[in-house]
């Protein structure tokens, strides 16, 4: 083929095939001695020619994951390169987190899972980014949907669902994550999408769809068809909210035959008012910054990015 960058001049590098080949056989490579511009370099060669699977980079920090992804956009052709952020928490505190970085996450989780999708991704991350657990592929698959100009969709039925994935109801839409419904049409603005979207009923029927500016709420243009993304990676359905409730009550209890045993019964009190505020609001389907540190009692089967990725994802670390 045609040489029309480094990257493709390194791969033809005798040093750099030969790394290939060892590659090829032995599913997995170290190398050593490199500085962080030549481990971009080399690592970029070295994808030039696999076959076209999904990729994993790991840094230790999150400036070096921003600046390899920065790097690497340019050059991994063959790839939609994508950065996945690692979100910053202390255990068990109740922190409310950006809003822009849980959005750029469920926007990766979203793509991921795209069946329509035409590039295998590059994801560039952290231990951490890793490292946290995330609900099942299966699960924030069922919170991606189509809509096209003609379908039949109940309004409130669409707004209902969007909550359950996430999304803030609001009465103008200005940021991702949010949704706004006011007479016959709605503003949506999933994480996945640049622009925001509004929908335009005839009744229960679809009649238009239109991507909109939210700066100056002005429509930008007509489309056929848009797709709606969960505004968080993390979110209830209806089976999750009754069979963590039952995990949190059980472990509550197992708490209190604990803490009876303890003279001084401020902790006792401490725990019974924070758990049944966290059970009202779960009842009640109120996302609170901080429901997170509750995941492994809604999601005990937790997984991590790989298990978004392609089976055969390579992992550069």
């Amino acid at each position: 083929k045609q040489k029309t960058s480094i990257v493709d001049f390194l791969a033809e590098d005798p040093s750099i095939q030969a790394l290939q080949k060892s590659l090829d056989l032995k599913k997995s490579l170290a190398v050593y001695g490199l500085g962080e511009g030549q481990r971009t370099l080399i690592s970029a060669a070295l994808l030039s020619d696999q076959q076209a699977h999904d990729l994993l980079v790991l840094c230790d920090t999150q400036k070096r994951a921003k600046e390899l992804w920065e790097d690497l956009g340019s050059l991994l052709e063959r790839y939609e390169v994508l950065y996945f952020p690692a979100l910053e928490m202390i255990p068990y505190e109740l922190l409310a987190k950006s809003g822009e970085l849980e959005q750029k996450r469920a926007e990766v989780l979203a793509k991921l899972l795209d069946p329509k999708r035409r590039k295998p991704f590059a994801i560039i991350t952290t231990i951490e980014g890793l490292s946290k657990e995330l609900i099942p592929a299966e699960v924030f698959r069922q919170g991606i949907r189509t809509l096209q100009v003609g379908d039949v969709v109940e309004p409130e039925e669409l707004k209902d669902f969007l909550v359950t994935y996430g999304y803030d109801v609001v009465e103008q839409v200005e940021q991702q994550g949010q949704l706004a419904f006011r007479g016959g049409i709605m503003d949506i603005y999933p994480p996945c999408l640049e622009y925001a979207v509004r929908i335009e009923f005839f009744d229960d029927e679809v009649d238009s769809l239109r991507y909109f500016d939210v700066a100056d709420q002005l429509s930008i243009q007509k489309v056929q068809a848009v797709e709606l993304s969960p505004a968080r990676e993390f979110f209830l359905t209806e089976e999750r909210i009754s069979k963590g409730m039952t995990a949190i009550r059980a472990a509550f209890e197992q708490q209190v035959e604990r803490l009876t045993k303890k003279k001084d019964r401020s902790p006792l009190e401490r725990l019974q008012g924070k758990v049944g505020e966290v059970l009202e609001k779960v009842q009640q389907h109120l996302y609170f910054p901080g429901l997170e540190q509750f995941q492994h009692f809604f999601y005990p089967d937790g997984v991590t990015i790989l298990d978004y990725m392609d089976k055969k994802t390579l992992v550069i670390v």
